[in-house]
């Protein structure tokens, strides 16, 4: 699975007032946590959280971290991250640390491919999930799952149980939870082009 690397600095106070003395000397208030470790304050670089958020869902992240002289390098992923909502930049992240031989959940954004049967009766494609919660090893997870919907047709629908998932990949998602439909009636031209044609009389 991609990695990407983020250089972060420790620092010393976590609360509202030390955050924002950071932002407005230039830098982003970020934590790292997990199961395996007290909380820990940190600070980044703008431009390089913009370039780890750019690089998409689920990527694993080369974490160095850096304390006085020394650097201590960590395994993590982006669990939250909140964004200006004027400009739109970052403002806080938080990092989960991760250990690769440690199954983690994550939820894996589900793409729908194939034109339906339904949609060519003239129904409309109906997504009714967007994501897919897993449980997988880190390097395993996937960046997306794909929905092959070429053979719904209106009014049918895929569940959680129909999907396909790369190996070592484990569902958690309730298998009965609707994944898609089509929706709509079948348009009178579709209809005509499916009745078998008549037969002359002879």
């Amino acid at each position: 699975m991609e990695r990407i690397s983020l250089e972060v600095q420790v620092r010393k106070e976590m609360g509202k007032g030390p955050s924002r003395r950071l932002r407005r000397e230039g830098l982003i208030p970020g934590v790292l946590y997990g199961p395996h470790r007290q909380p820990l304050a940190l600070a980044l670089k703008p431009k390089d959280l913009r370039q780890v958020l750019a690089s998409g869902e689920n990527i694993l992240v080369n974490l160095l971290i850096k304390e006085g002289e020394g650097v201590q390098t960590r395994i993590a992923m982006v669990k939250e991250y909140e964004l200006d909502p004027l400009s739109n930049a970052p403002r806080h992240v938080d990092l989960y640390e991760i250990s690769l031989e440690e199954a983690i959940r994550v939820e894996v954004p589900l793409q729908f491919i194939g034109e339906p049967m339904g949609v060519t009766m003239g129904g409309t494609l109906s997504p009714l999930l967007w994501s897919l919660e897993v449980s997988c090893l880190p390097e395993r997870v996937p960046h997306e799952i794909q929905v092959d919907c070429t053979r719904l047709n209106i009014g049918e629908l895929l569940y959680a149980r129909d999907l396909a998932v790369p190996e070592g990949v484990k569902v958690l998602t309730d298998p009965s939870t609707a994944v898609v439909t089509v929706t709509g009636r079948a348009s009178t031209e579709a209809v005509a082009s499916q009745q078998p044609a008549e037969v002359a009389e002879t």
